[in-house]
């Protein structure tokens, strides 16, 4: 049996192979601290840090009853389908990550029966909302942009 390649076919698999690790190269180049998940850059900003203000937690949680409550419940607690966004199972699944997965998450998948749908601003305040009913405490600024949630890092502890 002799094995014949397609000069096109692997000229494309190559380029392909190419642009992914490149891609892969130029995240870790312009963000280091995900590249270097479990650990925190000294000095770097954690959800304990005060990222969001507390009229942003009120507008999220207000956000959260008309779009998210259907199926995560009032209590944050979620059901069989649905995630809990509240104590340790929401920590669990988000610490150590930076605060842009969890927004990529919500902006990507969620409303469940209309993904893609909610406003950065929107989806920002709800995740504000999340870190006043975890526990994190507010500060001064509201939490303004996916850009900024990209150098925020979910941690259990201060």
């Amino acid at each position: 049996m002799e094995l014949t390649v397609d000069p096109v076919n692997f000229s494309i698999v190559c380029v392909v192979l190419v642009l992914g690790l490149w891609s892969s190269l130029a995240t870790a180049m312009a963000y280091p601290q995900e590249s270097a998940r479990g650990s925190v850059a000294v000095g770097a900003a954690t959800v304990w840090s005060g990222v969001y203000s507390d009229e942003q937690s009120k507008r999220g949680q207000a956000a959260y009853s008309a779009i998210c409550s259907n199926c995560h419940l009032d209590n944050l607690t979620g059901d069989s389908t649905s995630p809990s966004l509240i104590g340790n199972a929401f920590i669990s699944t988000w610490e150590n990550k930076n605060v842009r997965a969890l927004y990529s998450r919500i902006i990507s998948t969620m409303p469940q029966d209309n993904p893609g749908t909610l406003s950065e601003s929107t989806v920002l305040d709800i995740i504000a909302y999340l870190f006043k009913v975890n526990g994190f405490p507010s500060g001064e600024k509201a939490l303004e942009s996916a850009r900024d949630a990209q150098q925020i890092t979910i941690t259990r502890e201060r």
